[in-house]
C-alpha cells in the first residue's frame, strides 16, 4: 500500500516552513494508518520517501519521529531533499562566503526553511545551527534506520556539499 500526505506550501500569504510541513506530516501519519485499517489493511511497518523537500520531511519523520512511532519505520529513500543546513555547504546561492550580504542571504533562507527568525549575526556566530537543527538530519546515528538516496554532484537545489554530510553521517 502506498499514501500521498499533502502538506502546506509556503506562500506569500503564510509562513510555512519545513519545520511546521514535518509536524503535519508527523499528525497525518496516525490518519494514513487509521484510513488503511478502515480499508482493510493492517500497517505494521512503513517505509517513508519523497523527493526534494518531500525527501526533507521524510528524513526528518524516519530520523526525528519514527523511533516514536506506532508503526515502526524500517527505512527511508528520496532524492535531493536538503538534509544539512551549514551555510558553508550553500555557496550555490551566495552563502557562506562570509560577507555581510552573504549572511543575509543565509539568514534570509534559513529562517524560510527553519520557521525561526535567523539573523546575520547568528550566521556570521554560528548559533544559528541550532535552529536549524530541528530541520536537519542530525538525528542520523549508527543505529539509524537504513536510508536510500540519490544527490547529483550539480544539484542546483539541495548543495551536494550537505549530502556529503549526510553520507558521512
Amino acid at each position: 500500500m502506498a499514501a500521498g500526505i499533502n502538506y502546506t506550501l509556503r506562500t506569500e500569504t503564510n509562513d510555512a516552513s519545513v519545520l511546521s510541513q514535518s509536524y503535519e506530516i508527523k499528525k497525518a501519519i496516525p490518519e494514513v494508518v487509521e484510513q488503511a485499517k478502515k480499508a482493510g489493511y493492517n500497517i505494521n511497518k512503513m517505509a517513508v520517501a519523497g523527493g526534494s523537500a518531500g525527501h526533507t520531511l521524510a528524513m526528518i519523520y524516519a530520523y526525528r519521529d519514527g523511533k516514536d512511532a506506532d508503526v515502526p519505520v524500517i527505512m527511508t529513500y528520496g532524492d535531493g531533499g536538503p538534509s544539512f543546513f551549514h551555510v558553508e555547504d550553500w555557496s550555490i546561492f551566495g552563502i557562506g562566503r562570509n560577507t555581510d550580504e552573504s549572511r543575509k542571504a543565509g539568514a534570509a533562507l534559513f529562517t524560510v526553511m527553519s520557521g525561526q527568525m535567523i539573523t546575520p549575526e547568528e550566521i556570521q556566530n554560528q548559533s544559528y545551527l541550532q535552529k536549524v537543527k530541528a530541520i536537519a538530519a542530525e538525528w542520523v546515528k549508527n543505529n539509524s534506520i537504513p536510508t536510500v538516496v540519490a544527490y547529483g554532484a550539480h544539484d542546483r537545489i539541495q548543495p551536494f556539499a550537505a549530502s556529503k554530510r549526510l553520507e558521512k553521517a
